[in-house]
């Protein structure tokens, strides 16, 4: 069973990473960014598990315990139904479930492209109250060539020419809150 925060795991990976990037051993590593060194080599050990040290044995045993994570069965009995270690089977799901919490995390984590829109600001139909009335587009795709963006919560980007009156910008604000 996970035990751990899905922050804490993400954590951990991402201090991995950085490591076999770094190109120092892993102590060094540890001692250079104040880094618990057992807790580095517990968390790599759970996060990496087998892969590199022993990668047949890592890829035959990816099905019998995705088998055995969807089964519910007690795991002394689908060990011994499916010649399986116990200590293995039990390492691997903990380090199968921290990769799905990772490749959950990075599907959660990774960048959504940002969308440029064309907002028009001249000739805009006023309302009774003398305020423009939003006109909605089919968004126009722009090349990023502007001083000023504004970027909303929802991923909307709005980049506004460095020659625009400033009531304009004022009234595209205004405009862009209600989203």
């Amino acid at each position: 069973m996970i035990k751990k925060d899905h922050d804490e795991i993400w954590y951990w990976y991402l201090k991995i990473e950085e490591f076999h990037n770094s190109g120092m051993k892993q102590k060094e590593y540890c001692d250079e960014y104040e880094i618990d060194y057992k807790k580095f080599c517990n968390m790599r050990y759970r996060i990496e598990y087998k892969k590199h040290t022993n990668p047949e044995l890592y890829e035959k045993c990816i099905p019998i315990v995705r088998k055995y994570m969807k089964s519910g069965a007690p795991a002394s009995k689908f060990a011994r139904a499916n010649d399986i270690e116990i200590k293995l089977l039990s390492e691997m799901v903990t380090h199968l479930g921290y990769q799905d919490i990772i490749a959950k995390m990075k599907a959660e984590k990774e960048e959504q492209p940002m969308k440029f829109i064309a907002v028009q600001t001249t000739n805009l139909p006023m309302s009774n109250g003398g305020s423009p009335i939003p006109v909605r587009e089919e968004a126009e795709v722009i090349e990023q060539q502007n001083d000023l963006e504004i970027i909303i919560a929802k991923g909307v980007k709005v980049s506004i020419s460095p020659n625009i009156d400033t009531m304009k910008v004022v009234k595209i604000i205004d405009f862009l809150k209600d989203l």
